[in-house]
């Protein structure tokens, strides 16, 4: 967060609030894409981090040095509400969007390494076979109920991995979404952001659902 000083010029205090939420904004896309870029973190986040790049230098810088500041130097009337105007009907909404989507990242990494993960991982695989006898009680069929009695049964794993990534990011994103039903250009932007961001995980799950193959270098399935 950014403070103002209290003894700040009237008038320059007036401009330093319309812009101080900009800046905060500016100053976390630009941290967090450049922290979760290593390889652990999986290539979902490794590609939202890119996408926040590209926004940053294609879509907000480029706009605020092609067209606001060649208003400002070819209009003397050119104004700091002109600026505010043009950033948010062309930039501040698509900013905000990524700023609250790594927000939710953030908290969700820090839930994960707050939990006591044996104990989750523990209560995943009780619920895992309690399930699995549900399913198993609801069905007529002898090869079930044989797989059953001799313990062969398809289990998944339910360990909670310490990172949000891969699957995980993808359901944030998915919520965001579910959010932002009823605005339009907000619906947009993040259909955009998701189908780039999935692509490398859609890629891997029809991998293995059409050649039962798993190419999962980074433990994001």
């Amino acid at each position: 967060d950014f403070k103002i000083a209290k003894n700040m010029d009237l008038s320059l205090k007036s401009f330093t609030k319309r812009i101080i939420k900009l800046g905060k904004i500016f100053a976390v896309l630009t941290k967090f894409s450049t922290k979760f870029t290593e390889s652990k973190y999986g290539s979902v986040l490794h590609k939202f981090c890119f996408e926040i790049r590209q926004f940053l230098t294609q879509v907000y810088l480029k706009f605020v040095v092609d067209e606001c500041e060649e208003q400002f130097k070819n209009y003397s009337q050119y104004s700091i509400r002109n600026l505010e105007q043009a950033l948010n009907n062309e930039c501040i909404y698509k900013a905000q969007i990524l700023y609250e989507l790594c927000q939710d990242i953030l908290q969700e990494m820090s839930r994960r390494q707050m939990m006591d993960r044996a104990e989750v991982d523990f209560n995943n695989f009780i619920d895992d076979l309690r399930k699995e006898e549900r399913n198993v009680a609801g069905t007529s069929s002898v090869s079930t109920t044989n797989d059953l009695e001799n313990g062969i049964l398809l289990m998944t794993d339910s360990r909670l991995c310490p990172l949000a990534k891969g699957g995980i990011v993808l359901q944030l994103l998915q919520n965001k979404l579910k959010s932002s039903w009823g605005d339009q250009r907000n619906m947009e932007f993040l259909k955009q952001i998701f189908q780039n961001v999935s692509a490398s995980y859609c890629s891997m799950l029809e991998k293995w659902l059409v050649d039962g193959v798993l190419n999962d270098p980074y433990d994001e399935f």
